[in-house]
C-alpha cells in the first residue's frame, strides 16, 4: 500500500489542479475581476510553499547545486502570488508581463531540474524538455506582449497550464522511484 502522502501522489494532485487552472484560465482570463487574478495568486503562493517544503527532498537527490534555485524560485513564487493577490487592479498588460515571469521562472527551473528524470528514462526526459521549452516560448511572448497580434492571452495562459499539468501528471505515473522534482 502506497502512502498517500508520497510524491507522486502530490505531484499528481498538483497537475490535476494545473489543468483546472488552465480550464478556468482559458475561460476566464479576459475577465479581469478581483477574484480571478486573487485565484491565480493564491496558486502562485501554494506552489512556492511547496517547493520550500520539499528543499530538504530535492536536496538529498541533486547534487549540482539546483536545490538553492528551487528554494529561490518558492520565494519567488510566494512573492509574486502575494503581488496579484494585493495588487489586482494592475493592467491587463501588467498582468501579462507578471504571469509571463512567473511562467519563464518555472519552466527555466524546470529545465534545470529535470535531469533527475534520465534515470527513470531517456525518452521522457527528453519529452519534458520539449515541453518545458514551449512553455519558455510562451512565457517569453507574455513578456514581450505577443500575443496581440499572434495568440490570445487567454489562449497562452490556458496553454501553459495545460503543458504543466500535463506533464506533471504523466511523470507522476511514470515516477515508480517516487523522484524528486519541481
Amino acid at each position: 500500500m502506497r502512502k498517500l502522502g508520497s510524491y507522486r501522489n502530490i505531484q499528481l494532485i498538483v497537475g490535476i489542479l494545473y489543468i483546472m487552472l488552465s480550464l478556468f484560465a482559458m475561460k476566464y482570463v479576459q475577465d479581469t475581476t478581483v477574484l480571478y487574478i486573487q485565484i491565480f495568486g493564491v496558486f502562485s503562493m501554494i506552489k512556492g510553499f511547496f517547493e520550500m517544503i520539499n528543499y530538504r527532498n530535492i536536496k538529498k537527490r541533486m547534487n549540482n547545486g539546483s536545490s538553492e534555485v528551487v528554494l529561490a524560485t518558492g520565494c519567488v513564487d510566494i512573492l509574486i502570488g502575494a503581488n496579484l493577490i494585493i495588487f489586482v487592479h494592475w493592467k491587463f498588460e501588467t498582468l501579462m508581463f507578471i504571469f509571463g515571469l512567473w511562467f519563464l521562472l518555472n519552466a527555466l527551473l524546470n529545465i534545470y531540474t529535470s535531469s533527475v528524470f534520465k534515470e527513470i528514462s531517456v525518452t521522457l526526459w527528453r519529452i519534458i524538455i520539449i515541453v518545458y521549452s514551449l512553455c519558455l516560448f510562451i512565457a517569453i511572448g507574455l513578456i514581450l506582449q505577443i500575443p496581440k497580434e499572434f495568440f490570445s492571452y487567454k489562449s497562452m495562459i490556458g496553454s501553459y497550464f495545460l503543458l504543466f499539468g500535463l506533464v506533471k501528471i504523466i511523470t507522476s505515473i511514470i515516477n515508480k522511484k517516487d523522484i524528486h522534482q519541481v
